[in-house]
């Protein structure tokens, strides 16, 4: 869907989707050196730590395993933008 509307819009990018359902930010943060490498991208779409808080993982880990796969992307070239998500308000002001 992405791809047929940056087309649309004359945008000639290939798009990749290389998320895993399920996923959390530390398995996102372990695979970042190979899909780089694989792909080269222009930009990284990077939406990832929605599962982290639905599994109750630690916010600070969270946040060093967001930081570090923004890091490592933007030390091999690519432009990031970070996908924010809203967590239920029954998970508490921690994660909403």
């Amino acid at each position: 869907l992405l791809e047929e509307r940056l087309r649309a819009q004359k945008f000639n990018y290939r798009v990749v989707n290389a998320s895993i359902s399920g996923e959390t930010s530390a398995g996102g943060a372990s695979r970042i050196h190979r899909l780089l490498e694989q792909h080269q991208p222009a930009v990284l779409i990077l939406a990832l730590g929605g599962n982290d808080g639905l599994r109750g993982l630690s916010i600070e880990q969270l946040r060093e395993n967001l930081d570090r796969t923004i890091r490592v992307a933007k030390t091999r070239g690519a432009r990031v933008v970070l996908i924010g998500m809203r967590m239920p308000p029954n998970f508490g002001p921690a994660y909403t």
